[in-house]
């Protein structure tokens, strides 16, 4: 309801002005608690478990780890060819 959105804005605010030199987030797990429910009323459970959602999460978050490791390593690695040769032209 619109009365739900508006506290859960005010909450957000405050929280952000209380936190101000703190780093904070803010999370409504409404959205996941909902479809547990309707998987749990409709029945549901076990077909959403053979979709494998949560393994091909876990498997996307470990493809998009390793290659922003790889991004931060190809980086490192020019920053220091730069390094070496702004230091041997001085």
């Amino acid at each position: 309801t619109i009365n739900y959105v508006e506290n859960i804005l005010i909450c957000k605010d405050l929280m952000y002005k209380h936190n101000r030199n703190k780093e904070s987030f803010f999370t409504d797990d409404g959205f996941a608690i909902g479809i547990a429910y309707i998987l749990a009323i409709l029945d549901q459970n076990d077909k959403f478990d053979a979709l494998h959602w949560f393994d091909m999460v876990n498997d996307k978050y470990q493809q998009d780890g390793a290659a922003l490791r790889e991004r931060q390593q190809a980086q490192a690695a020019q920053r220091d060819r730069r390094r070496t040769r702004e230091a041997t032209e001085e």
